[in-house]
């Protein structure tokens, strides 16, 4: 090769660096990062928080639960003529910055679909929701003379009962939030998980969700996104 033709390959990789989709700088995913607001048809598009449509570009009507945040999306109609959208086909959505994640119909017993916000951001997220579930309680019968019981047997009692989830930023995968998953999640932070693991059964309630933080605040996440 020449040195004329070694002249111009270089001018041209200064000029044409890449011919591929550029790269932004990444964003560190905070705790309380704010999503852009809009329709996630897939969890790249949140991943990489660029919405597929934004709210200014469809109907919807939904119902927010003021207690549990739990959000109900009844339909979505592009207001540019495509085909409706039907709310179980897509990820997610985001309003005023808070991500909703949409709940399988296999975890909650509901007539539309349902999504539950992400209560942490970061690496690890989290998010809940509450159910109706159905058990079996001991119930006992006093002799209102002698206050002595006389008569126990078992039945059906309504309670409401929340399953914690969380959700792994890298890929989307989200399982049950409990100490053994926990565990699996946070490998590469040792130290933490030695302390997770030291954990006893009565402090899961209260100090579980903290080593979570914890593991969040030490170990960042980044949002890469297409230009």
């Amino acid at each position: 090769m020449n040195c004329f033709r070694l002249v111009l390959i270089l001018v041209a990789g200064v000029l044409f660096p890449s011919m591929g989709p550029a790269q932004s700088e990444p964003t560190l995913v905070t705790k309380n990062f704010r999503f852009e607001d809009g329709i996630y048809l897939t969890y790249h598009s949140f991943q990489t928080n660029t919405p597929d449509l934004r709210w200014e570009e469809v109907e919807a009507k939904w119902y927010a639960n003021p207690q549990t945040f739990l959000t109900q999306l009844e339909y979505l109609h592009s207001r540019t003529g495509q085909p409706g959208i039907l709310p179980d086909s897509i990820w997610g959505f985001s309003l005023h910055g808070i991500p909703y994640v949409r709940l399988s119909r296999d975890w909650i017993q509901k007539e539309l679909a349902t999504f539950a916000p992400l209560q942490l951001r970061g690496k690890i997220c989290y998010f809940s929701f509450d159910r109706k579930d159905t058990t079996q309680v001991l119930i006992t019968a006093y002799n209102p003379v002698n206050g002595m019981p006389f008569r126990q047997g078992m039945v059906d009692k309504e309670l409401e009962v929340v399953y914690p989830k969380i959700l792994l930023f890298e890929t989307g995968e989200i399982v049950d939030f409990n100490r053994e998953n926990l565990i699996d999640w946070i490998s590469d932070d040792p130290d933490l998980v030695k302390a997770v693991q030291a954990l006893k059964e009565t402090e899961l309630d209260t100090k579980l969700f903290k080593s979570l933080l914890i593991y969040v605040d030490r170990n960042e996440a980044y949002i890469y996104s297409e230009e």
